[in-house]
């Protein structure tokens, strides 16, 4: 008779439970340099605790390291909405919005993460790497503003472009060929090489910082804009 009280053992385990221990396998597996196997434990964990912004701006890291641009920038708004006043949540986004080629939007998420770190409390290693990232949104977005409506940035790989790491630089050429396009090499100065934990006030970090290392934001008039992904994203994180 006594069986009939007994805890069931097939009863489901606590949801928070389980998505706080997806969640810290997930950092386990990323800061090991495995992303995918991150991804899919990540992925999980949203799924059982969506309210969680420290675990939305983890895996938006991790998509950003994958190549996974356009649900990394999803993944870091839905950071940035849960947790307006989190200024590492800022800092991701804008540099996903980077790596999709909008440094007009990345520009305006590093001003937002300045305005909300507390500056007599953050590291100034931090500050600089944040306002040295927001420079050089600042110089891609000034150059997308010129070319007009319409432009969007395109990441190219390493060795095909023709930017010296760490330098911005304008090519000769027309609108829309392979000229006429702004370079601007992400060497990871000031944001943490492939290997290397990225520099943050706070949450969550990872071995690497998926700002495009290896990689070269390259300005063109021939790219679609951002309202053109809205028709063919996936599914938010």
């Amino acid at each position: 008779m006594l069986d009939a009280f007994a805890p069931d053992s097939s009863e489901e385990p606590d949801p928070i439970a389980l998505a706080l221990s997806l969640k810290a396998q997930g950092q386990e597996q990323a800061e090991s340099g495995k992303f995918a196997e991150a991804r899919a434990l990540l992925l999980q964990a949203v799924r059982l605790m969506p309210g969680d912004a420290e675990l939305h701006e983890l895996h938006a890291q991790v998509l950003l390291q994958l190549g996974s641009t356009w649900e990394a920038v999803r993944a870091a708004e839905r950071a940035v909405q849960l947790t307006p006043q989190w200024a590492d949540a800022h800092v991701t986004l804008a540099r996903a919005q980077m790596n999709f080629g909008e440094p007009v939007l990345a520009e305006a998420s590093y001003e937002r993460a300045l305005e909300t770190m507390q500056q007599p409390c953050t590291d100034a290693g931090v500050l600089a790497a944040v306002r040295q990232e927001l420079a050089e949104a600042t110089q891609l977005a000034e150059r997308q503003r010129a070319l007009g409506p319409g432009v969007r940035a395109v990441v190219k790989d390493a060795g095909g472009g023709t930017g010296t790491p760490g330098e911005t630089e304008v090519e000769d050429g027309g609108r829309g060929g392979a000229g006429g396009a702004l370079v601007s090499s992400s060497d990871g100065s000031g944001r943490g090489g492939a290997g290397a934990k990225r520099q943050r006030s706070g949450g969550q970090s990872i071995a690497g910082d998926g700002t495009a290392v290896g990689r070269q934001h390259t300005t063109r008039a021939d790219q679609p804009d951002s309202s053109a992904a809205d028709a063919t994203a996936g599914p938010s994180s």
